[in-house]
Formats: C-alpha cells, structure tokens, sequence
C-alpha cells in the first residue's frame, strides 16, 4: 500500500509538530465554518481556505479585508506544489420528468455568454477550469483571486495519479488520510496512524 512510506511518516511528523506549535487544540474538532470565524474574529492569521474569507471579510469586516492577501499552497520538500481539483458537476435525474428540457438548460447554462456570468457572481468560489477564461472579468475584479486560477496548473484530484474510481471517492468520503493526520495530533504514533489508514484502504480497495 502506497501510503505505508516514508514520505507519509515524515508528513506526518512534520502535521503533528506544526499542529503543536501553531494551532490551538480544538481544530481537530472544527466545522467547514470554524477557520472563516476564527480568521474574521482575528484569532489567527493565516488558513487554508476558498475565497470566501476575503469576500465576507470586505462586505463586513473592512479592515480584514484591506490586509488579508491569498496565494497558492507552498511547495513542498521537492519543490513542487499541489492543490486539491474540487470539480462540481451538474447532473439530471433518472427520474427527471423532462430529460430533454433539462439537458436544454444545461446547455445554455454552459454557453460562455451565460456561464461567465455565473462565474462572476461566485467571485471565484466556483472557478472556471478552462484557460478561454483565463482573462475572464472575475480576475480583474479582484486580482488577489489569482491564485485560484493559478493554482489549477498544479491541481489533481484527491488519489491522484490514481484514476478516478468507486473506492478512490469512498476513501475521501469517509476521511482516511483526514483522520490519519488528526489521529496522529491528538497523540497516536506515526506507525499507528499509517497502519490505521493502510487497513482501511486495503478494505476499501479490495477486489469484489
């Protein structure tokens, strides 16, 4: 299993001491919502977030907005960055009375005359993927969303270089390498965290 290595174990380490010198204990525990409350009540100065801090922060809190920046994920040991690839997708239902009239309205919706409209209003919380956008309005707009724009150069979904699968989904929807590195900050060793999320994927990826 690809994830029993040494490059796990030293991400590990490295996630358990930045958890201990720079968070406060109840992160492990936080909602979707808790970094944005906690960055726009200033008690921190810096997460891991879409773009929705910056854009509540210049509707509410002013003087948030006038200081806080956003840049791509740092590189890593290697040099390289990575960003998770978050695509949402529109789909119809089996059941739908009207297929034809639904695939319709999709059709339109994706038009550029109106889709770029729809990206616009998101302010870059839903970010377009092709490069005929990359001079879109939404950029302009806000120069300091860049980096979401930038960031799809270096983005792959979660298992990459993995394809995409049943199992692959399975394991990001019940959180197995969340919870290793949380188990992992709330005090369980590097071995166990490992052999914790090997076991489970081995169970999930296992032939039917």
């Amino acid at each position: 299993m690809a994830i029993d290595s040494a490059e796990t174990a030293r991400a590990i380490d490295f996630c358990r001491e930045f958890y201990q010198k720079t968070m406060f204990e109840d992160v492990l525990g936080w909602t979707d919502v808790s970094n944005n409350k906690a960055y726009l009540s200033e008690q921190i100065s810096c997460t891991n977030n879409a773009e929705s801090i910056l854009y509540i922060a210049k509707k509410d809190f002013p003087d948030i907005g006038k200081v806080t920046g956003q840049a791509m994920n740092p590189k890593g040991p290697t040099g390289e960055r990575f960003h998770i690839l978050a695509p949402w997708n529109h789909a119809i239902f089996t059941h739908t009375p009207d297929v034809k009239a639904a695939k319709d309205f999709l059709v339109w919706l994706m038009d550029p005359k109106q889709i770029t409209g729809w990206y616009d209003v998101a302010v870059s919380y839903y970010a377009p993927f092709l490069h005929m956008f990359d001079q879109a309005p939404l950029w302009t707009a806000e120069p300091r969303n860049l980096p979401y724009r930038d960031s799809l150069a270096t983005s792959h979904l979660p298992g990459w270089p993995a394809p995409i699968s049943r199992p692959q989904s399975e394991s990001v929807a019940k959180y197995v390498v969340v919870d290793m590195f949380a188990k992992a900050c709330a005090g369980k060793s590097t071995k166990e965290v490992i052999a914790d999320a090997s076991a489970q994927l081995k169970q999930i990826f296992k032939p039917a």
